[in-house]
């Protein structure tokens, strides 16, 4: 039944489709293409190659990009709008959720050093530890399984590497 089911999903996604498991190349999000979503126009790219995560451009409300990996565990990354603090943006993003085991931290991306806050978040199955470093304008986010250290997962490590933002 479960093979049934799986083929008549496939049969349903068009050639052009993005699935689970299928190579992401690099990324591009244009000023103008941020512009006609209402968001302060960035010129953002990332290399996504070999990473097998699924990526969503402008998905909701002052988010550039959101990325998320196959189905099994969380695997996440974000880059959302900061006109504000980082806290303003991550209560925003994760609104009426608690952050548990806030830390201070800093990480090297986009070429620099960059000033942030590790959280977890969420329950069972669920439950995520995140990176969330700061921008000029911009949050980027980094989520993965509470054992492991989001900016070193395999999956996210190539996007922090690979990360350009310019205004």
């Amino acid at each position: 039944m479960r093979v049934v089911v799986l083929l008549l999903l496939l049969a349903t996604i068009g050639a052009n489709e993005q699935v689970w498991g299928a190579e992401v190349k690099k990324i591009h999000l244009t000023p103008a293409q941020c512009a006609a979503r209402e968001l302060p126009p960035i010129d953002l790219s990332l290399d996504a190659t070999g990473t097998a995560m699924m990526p969503f451009e402008f998905p909701g409300k002052g988010v550039y990009l959101r990325m998320s990996g196959p189905p099994g565990g969380p695997l996440m990354f974000e880059v959302i709008s900061r006109l504000e603090t980082l806290d303003k943006a991550l209560a925003t993003r994760f609104e009426g959720a608690k952050l548990e085991e806030v830390q201070p931290c800093k990480a090297v991306l986009a070429g620099k050093e960059r000033v942030g806050k590790t959280f977890l978040l969420g329950q069972s199955l669920a439950r995520t530890r995140w990176t969330a470093l700061e921008m000029p304008g911009l949050a980027v986010l980094f989520g993965a399984s509470p054992g492991s250290d989001p900016l070193k997962h395999p999956h996210l490590a190539p996007l922090a590497a690979s990360l350009k933002v310019s205004p």
